[in-house]
């Protein structure tokens, strides 16, 4: 009789995960039949535990030219770091955090992905930036008249509150915090932020209090 020890059999966690991933396009098994994941699957397990958790969304790029599958569309959205938290592209699927009530879509009219989520008449959009660059004055070009920067606060448990600033208010909060690279939470302790232009969005509202929100009113936080 063998006493080879046996392989402790795959987690009902992991097997769920990794359906998730499958279904969204994000993982695509070389042999479907074979039990045990790869070490490659329990790594996409890591790099997506944000979708997995439901606090991300994926939208898949519709491509622009005839025959294209949008790979070239969702490179536009991609980033340097593949980490949970932040915009990234994999193939033509883009991952966006979203939170309850959210809706993530992706326009071929306009080769953007809208988050959107209705509060009574009003829609709240959010909308990644573009490009590779995430420099300050790069952001800053591509918002509109009424465009606001919705910045990420890392809430601990309680996942992701966005805050929302004009450009000069985001001017300053650049200056204090990109450079220093940190940003406080709640309790006083420092959130690291490796590049903070990779994680804020543009924010804007569309429907009737959108001419109230392009004064100087208070500033809504979602």
């Amino acid at each position: 009789m063998s006493n080879r020890p046996r392989k402790a059999p795959t987690s009902q966690a992991v097997k769920s995960g990794l359906s998730i991933l499958k279904r969204l396009g994000l993982y695509k098994p070389k042999s479907p039949r074979k039990r045990e994941p790869t070490k490659y699957a329990k790594g996409l397990l890591r790099s997506f535990v944000d979708v997995i958790s439901g606090k991300a969304s994926v939208v898949t790029a519709a491509g622009t030219a005839k025959g294209s599958k949008g790979f070239k569309e969702a490179r536009k959205f991609s980033s340097a770091e593949n980490a949970p938290g932040i915009v990234r592209s994999v193939r033509n699927k883009i991952i966006v955090p979203t939170q309850g009530g959210e809706r993530a879509r992706f326009s071929k009219k306009s080769g953007k992905v809208r988050v959107t989520r209705k509060v009574g008449a009003d829609t709240y959009v959010r909308e990644p930036f573009q490009g590779k660059s995430r420099q300050l004055k790069d952001l800053l070009k591509q918002l509109g008249p009424n465009d606001r920067i919705a910045v990420p606060l890392f809430r601990g448990k309680r996942g992701v509150e966005w805050q929302n600033m004009t450009a000069d208010e985001f001017a300053a909060f650049w200056r204090q915090y990109s450079l220093r690279g940190t940003a406080r939470t709640e309790k006083g302790s420092r959130r690291i932020y490796h590049d903070l232009g990779k994680v804020v969005q543009i924010f804007r509202i569309e429907g009737p209090s959108a001419r109230e929100y392009s004064g100087d009113e208070d500033e809504m936080d979602i």
